[in-house]
């Protein structure tokens, strides 16, 4: 994840290549909100809209 004010990188997670995008997006986004606490607005591609990634993020 980089910030928006020159793309400098924030926060990174590797993973396999056969991990879905859809199923770890939210998973990741989970993470990535209790390790850095501040106000921020998350950009993702169609591989984050699913139903269980609305739910989880909602939750978040």
């Amino acid at each position: 994840m980089c910030s928006g004010d020159g793309d400098i990188p924030l926060w990174m997670k590797t993973d396999s290549g056969n991990a879905s995008d859809t199923e770890q997006f939210a998973k990741i986004l989970q993470q990535f909100k209790k390790e850095i606490d501040w106000e921020s607005l998350f950009v993702a591609d169609c591989a984050f809209y699913s139903r269980e990634n609305l739910a989880l993020s909602s939750n978040s």
